[in-house]
């Protein structure tokens, strides 16, 4: 199958779930982007000493560069001074939108335990960056806060993710249940303020996908309900254009409108 490159424009879903509405999610952010205003300062004062350097993105033969931080308990970042700020934003949710679990359950366990959605996803993305889009990752991992997933491991996971790619990718996750966490924009916002090199995303050319797209049963032959709605809201509030990982990747239709 073949990877389709252009996008369609998101309309909000009216089906509104428990902690997945769409909301006036802005004065929340303020303050919360506020309040992560003075980590951000010390890593930009960091970043322009390696900026001045005049270093260029290193040939893939050398290690990435690529370093977590964590501005706020359970909000974590991926990011790396190989990544230069751009208009246009390539993002993506991660679990069941870029990777499948290779031991075949619905949560994955370990650092080990993906595989590409679909073939074609690698060569997708690689195609994307070529194209001069940032690659993002936004995605929910309440399990890290149940304790259900250790976030070492899930931080590893997306550094073999980075280096299987072969170029460096900025990851964003939200590890509790709370206003950093998908539908609410916290993270995108953060995103665009202190980790794009002061650069304004071109909304009508960004876009996100994800598979909490808010299906009924049956979407596809014995395809299940998705199990929310999250990703499409996250998409209606930033004000992106939103496909699913079938539509994104594979050029299917949408049968569930």
């Amino acid at each position: 199958m073949q990877c389709e490159g252009s996008t369609k424009k998101n309309r909000r879903c009216k089906n509104k779930t428990k902690n997945d509405s769409i909301f006036d999610h802005r004065s929340q952010s303020y303050r919360t982007l506020c309040r992560l205003h003075t980590h951000a300062s010390r890593k930009s004062d960091v970043d322009q000493k390696e900026s001045d350097l005049g270093q260029s993105i290193p040939k893939r033969t050398a290690p990435m560069r690529l370093t977590w931080s964590e501005p706020e308990p359970t909000f974590f970042i991926l990011d790396s001074p190989d990544i230069k700020g751009s208009s246009l934003i390539a993002a993506y949710d991660f679990d069941w939108t870029i990777a499948a679990s290779k031991s075949g359950g619905k949560f994955p366990v370990g650092k080990d335990d993906w595989k590409w959605l679909f073939q074609c996803v690698s060569v997708k993305l690689k195609k994307l960056y070529d194209d001069g889009y940032k690659i993002v990752f936004f995605t929910n991992q309440a399990g890290v806060e149940k304790g259900k997933v250790d976030i070492e491991s899930l931080k590893q996971k997306f550094i073999n993710v980075s280096e299987e790619l072969g170029f460096p990718i900025q990851v964003f996750i939200a590890c509790a249940v709370n206003h950093f966490r998908k539908p609410n924009t916290i993270m995108w916002d953060y995103m665009i303020e202190y980790h794009n090199g002061g650069i304004k995303p071109d909304m009508k050319r960004c876009f996100y996908t994800g598979d909490a797209a808010g299906r009924s049963k049956g979407w596809k032959k014995g395809a299940k309900k998705d199990f929310s709605t999250s990703d499409r809201k996250f998409a209606a509030n930033i004000g992106l254009s939103f496909q699913t990982p079938e539509e994104h990747f594979l050029r299917e239709n949408s049968t569930d409108d």
